[in-house]
């Protein structure tokens, strides 16, 4: 979420500078109609250039999916809840969990460590104990698991 944060922030900011420059230029025309008409078509640029920002913010994260498996047509996970309702008798600490989370949504090292400001060194580590915890070699495997509750033997 903080990534759609700052990509929306970014956007609003180009779009207020533009339509502020748009503004300024448009106090330069000497006549009020032509005043008013370049005003009208300041709005016209920035409402759409506005519109373009929210659905680029609202775009989804990398390894975000829309919701089902292309192999098998299973719905897939939703949340960090269901997550821990498959590995129910993983003991996990809260940080593996949040990590293994984006692990499942397809997220690399470099992406989880620029999500919790942490060393990828760190994230591989984390990551090493989920694997080890869950008995599983890697990320594949670790989304076969979860993917398939009825082979959950941890």
């Amino acid at each position: 979420m903080g990534r759609r944060l700052i990509r929306f922030l970014l956007g609003s900011l180009y779009v207020g500078l533009l339509t502020l420059l748009l503004v300024a230029h448009v106090q330069g025309i000497a006549g009020q109609i032509e005043r008013t008409m370049a005003s009208v078509e300041v709005l016209l640029l920035a409402l759409p250039a506005m519109a373009v920002m929210v659905l680029y913010a609202r775009m989804g994260e990398p390894g975000e999916e829309d919701g089902l498996t292309q192999e098998t047509g299973q719905s897939e996970l939703t949340s960090v809840e269901e997550l821990k309702e498959r590995l129910q008798d993983c003991p996990l600490t809260r940080r593996e969990w949040e990590i293994a989370w984006l692990i499942y949504r397809g997220y690399s090292n470099r992406e989880i460590a620029e999500e919790f400001c942490i060393a990828e060194s760190t994230v591989k580590k984390h990551t090493s104990h989920i694997y080890e915890k869950i008995q599983v070699s890697g990320r594949k495997e670790f989304r076969e698991k979860v993917k398939n509750k009825k082979d959950m033997n941890i």
